[in-house]
């Protein structure tokens, strides 16, 4: 089996090689032609710049700077950004809001592709201002569409959702296919990453159909590929093989070598789905060419990766792992944490599979750390974006009231000339929205602050989760320590054992209970009074049961078999005086 495998990685080689020939043709004249419009590219370039130098009004600067922003927009993003900001100063003078939305909608565009979120927010919210009865519906759909994906990336999925649907409605009014088949796309996205794939699926696939009617390339390349993700989610893996490669196909003749070396390794990825790993290499080959032509060292790595995990499918030990640790190396030098992570992973599935348990011990423990690491990265994003939700959200109360202050002084103003009446219910009134809209932000502030308790809640259960690890790894490395017979390595072993034990963290459960009471104030005080005879055991498992957390989940922090949780249960139920009777446990407690 080893020979015959060998043969036909041998022949995919000559294969990818022969195909090389080929492409530097190719490249040759995809260079020339890429001179060509470069040198046209540079002279409109240079026409605008002329133009900019002598424009007279701040109308004619405005739209120069419009132009060359949309220039840059794809090669030079930080000029760009630079030539929309001018723009938009330039709209301010003018103050039209027709100019004024060209320009911060630009501008919220390239602050997303400089990474910016909180500004790309700002600019989308003055968009939206600057809509008013003299603009385009399609001008508010696309701003609604914007706005939209922007709270998408920040996870806010049920405010996304709002801004989506009434684009969406939009679009159809309109009968936009081009823009139907790209806002059916997101919120296929959105329903993708609630988890709820029959929805993601329906609109992913009436995506498909308006990229189909608008003949938009672009559109039907990235439903095809979403319809794809969602077969493979659904272990359809013929049908996501067919979906990736149409996908692929129509990313080529578009010359979008990054999407092509994605959809390339997707279909790599789902030969090892479908247990044929000896057909993914050719796609891995071909993906690793274009990596390197565009010099994408993250995606090199993940076929690195992908390749490792089909020689160990295979059983080519060594070639896995040649290709985990050459992913290893990369992504330490680059800094790539994810990636990073899954070659030691691929490193400790190596060492297990040989049955070295030293190596496989020590890469699963750096491999824990890390996935620790990326936890605590992960848990400080999702802090910043509720943070960038809560200033949003606070913004656009903010406006709101603004835009209501400014209209209630236009009644007062107007009322003021009829009747001293008026003014007086009118100020009545303004008082009340003030006082809704300090409440309103006070009840958000009160829950701002207890997601983040909740999270905080949640970092201390995976302490405790890691302390529990790290004891076994700790365990383990003592017998191996027994068993060693050169002093060396029962040194070596005893201090990485030390190291081990220096990390886990003594007061986790302590941690635990000030911050679940933090969240549910008088919980244990309540519990103590109406069932005294409760144990420390008994009242933590209370508390997980109030957190909602099912036995699977208790048993994978505290470490006990489920068996000897459901024992605990029924005990427990007994405590509370609820075991005869139809009861629900959780609910029972969460009414403390």
């Amino acid at each position: 089996m080893e020979s015959e495998f060998i043969a036909l990685e041998r022949t995919q080689r000559n294969s990818y090689i022969c195909g090389m020939k080929g492409l530097f043709v190719r490249c040759f004249l995809l260079s020339t032609i890429f001179c060509f419009n470069h040198i046209n590219g540079l002279s409109n370039t240079d026409s605008l710049m002329l133009q900019l130098e002598v424009a007279n009004t701040d109308e004619e600067k405005h739209e120069i700077l419009l132009s060359l922003a949309d220039k840059f927009k794809k090669t030079e993003k930080g000029e760009a950004l630079s030539y929309a900001l001018e723009a938009y100063k330039y709209a301010y003078n003018i103050n039209e809001n027709q100019k004024l939305w060209e320009a911060a909608f630009l501008v919220a565009e390239l602050y997303y592709d400089n990474d910016s979120m909180g500004k790309a927010l700002e600019y989308s919210n003055l968009a939206l201002s600057y809509i008013d009865g003299s603009s385009s519906a399609l001008k508010m759909a696309k701003s609604y569409k914007q706005m939209g994906s922007l709270l998408m990336h920040l996870y806010d999925y049920e405010t996304a959702g709002d801004y989506l649907l009434k684009a969406l409605k939009i679009f159809e009014q309109e009968n936009h296919t081009s823009e139907l088949a790209n806002v059916n796309n997101l919120i296929g996205y959105l329903y993708y990453g609630l988890s709820d794939i029959d929805k993601a699926q329906k609109y992913y696939t009436r995506g498909l159909d308006y990229a189909l009617q608008s003949g938009d390339s672009i559109q039907l390349a990235r439903a095809l590929n979403n319809l794809a993700a969602v077969f493979e989610a659904q272990n359809k893996f013929d049908k996501a093989q067919e979906y990736f490669n149409e996908a692929c196909q129509i990313n080529t003749l578009m010359k979008l070598d990054k999407k092509v070396a994605m959809n390339l390794l997707n279909l790599g990825i789902i030969q090892i789905s479908k247990v044929e790993a000896v057909h993914a290499f050719n796609f891995f080959y071909r993906s690793i060419a274009l990596a390197t032509e565009l010099n994408d060292i993250g995606l090199l790595v993940k076929n690195y990766i992908q390749l490792s995990r089909a020689h160990e499918q295979l059983n080519n030990a060594d070639s896995a792992y040649y290709y985990a640790f050459k992913a290893y190396e990369i992504s330490t030098i680059e800094k790539l944490i994810m990636s990073q992570t899954k070659a030691i992973y691929r490193l400790y599935s190596y060492f297990e599979l040989i049955g070295i348990a030293d190596s496989a011990n020590l890469y699963g423990l750096k491999f824990y750390q890390l996935e620790d690491s990326l936890n605590w990265t992960q848990q400080l994003s999702t802090m910043s974006n509720l943070e960038l939700q809560y200033e949003f959200r606070k913004q656009q109360q903010e406006d709101k009231f603004k835009q209501e202050r400014r209209d209630l002084n236009r009644i007062i103003f107007i009322g003021s000339l009829i009747f001293t009446l008026i003014i007086i219910l009118l100020l009545y009134a303004r008082l009340r929205i003030r006082n809704k809209h300090n409440r309103l932000l006070r009840l958000q502030l009160e829950k701002d602050l207890e997601v983040r308790n909740k999270e905080l809640t949640t970092g201390v259960m995976y302490s405790i989760q890691k302390n529990k690890v790290l004891s076994t790894l700790t365990e383990g490395l003592l017998e191996i320590e027994q068993k060693a017979v050169k002093e060396e390595t029962r040194d070596a072993i005893k201090k990485i054992s030390n190291k081990i034990h220096e990390s886990v963290e003594s007061n986790a459960w302590e941690e635990f209970e000030v911050r679940f009471q933090q969240v549910h104030t008088d919980f244990y005080e309540t519990l103590a009074h109406n069932h005294p005879d409760l144990t420390q055991n008994e009242k933590r498992l209370c508390a997980f049961l109030r957190l909602d957390m099912s036995s699977k989940e208790i048993s994978r922090i505290t470490g006990q078999n489920i068996s000897a949780l459901e024992v605990a249960r029924i005990r427990l139920r007994k405590k509370l005086g609820i075991s005869h009777t139809d009861t629900n446990l959780n609910a029972f407690l969460s009414q403390y």
